[in-house]
């Protein structure tokens, strides 16, 4: 029986010598070493423990199979996703140099359109500023014609003021002579109010009298027609109601004679079948 851990003999393993070993020897000593450790394994299994090996590596060499088919794809996948992130990041690329141009373009243009418009501006300041001390000079001529044409007023408007002094005098002397005449007046007309007032109270006391007569006679003459209006719903509603018990008298005999008619009929209808019974007995 074989050993359970052979091992090659001493004359083979230093075949070359212990130190001389050449590459192709210990590859052989390598190999045989292998070889002897699965002839063992195979030896030393059950049929069963051989099955189930089989079936074991059956199932590990599917599974390495499916690994590297999952792998050949996922290679794929990852070379796919390589080749898009290329494309997108040469289009980046594209894109951001695209972006650079634009900006520099831009940015010259702002710089020759920041340097017209300072030119514009300065052009404009100056213009502004000619105008501003044209403007001044019109403005300071404008104030002296104006100082001059307010000295020549004042004068002429002094002499209108002594003048309108003078018409104010003797306004003020007519107008207290008015109001002298208006108080004279005003107290014969106060004097007259009074005496109309007295009048007023004695034609007032009159008044309520007849206010008062003649309210009495309103409210009887309201009393009497509200009087009427009551007789007048009174009897409607008494003609209504007698034209309700005259419809309802109306029905009530309708349907008493009906009762009496029912009730005639139905005993003509007994009389004539006891007189057919009595025939029958005979």
């Amino acid at each position: 029986m074989i050993n359970r851990h052979p091992a090659p003999p001493p004359q083979i393993l230093y075949a070359g010598g212990p130190d001389g070993r050449s590459a192709p020897f210990l590859a052989f000593l390598e190999f045989l070493s292998d070889l002897t450790h699965v002839m063992f394994r195979k030896l030393s299994t059950t049929v069963e423990e051989e099955a189930t090996s089989k079936n074991l590596l059956h199932d590990l060499s599917e599974r390495e199979r499916s690994a590297e088919d999952e792998r050949d794809a996922l290679h794929q996948t990852l070379q796919l996703n390589r080749a898009e992130r290329d494309r997108e990041l040469s289009t980046m690329d594209q894109l951001i140099t695209k972006l650079r141009a634009e900006l520099h373009d831009i940015t010259q243009s702002n710089q020759m359109e920041m340097e017209s418009i300072r030119q514009e501006m300065k052009e404009n300041m100056e213009q502004a500023e000619a105008e501003h001390l044209a403007k001044g000079k019109r403005l300071q001529d404008r104030i002296d014609q104006l100082s001059q044409e307010m000295v020549r007023l004042r004068d002429e408007h002094r002499e209108k003021e002594a003048a309108l002094r003078k018409k104010k005098e003797k306004h003020e002397h007519d107008l207290a002579a008015q109001i002298k005449t208006y108080d004279t007046d005003m107290v014969a007309k106060q004097t007259e109010t009074l005496e109309l007032m007295e009048l007023m109270k004695e034609e007032k006391g009159e008044l309520d009298q007849l206010e008062e007569y003649f309210d009495k006679i309103d409210k009887n003459q309201a009393q009497k027609n509200e009087e009427e209006r009551i007789l007048t719903e009174f009897k409607r509603r008494l003609d209504a109601a007698r034209g309700v018990l005259d419809k309802a008298a109306t029905k009530l005999q309708s349907r008493a004679r009906g009762g009496i008619a029912r009730t005639e009929l139905a005993g003509s209808k007994k009389k004539g079948k006891k007189g057919k019974k009595g025939k029958k007995g005979k």
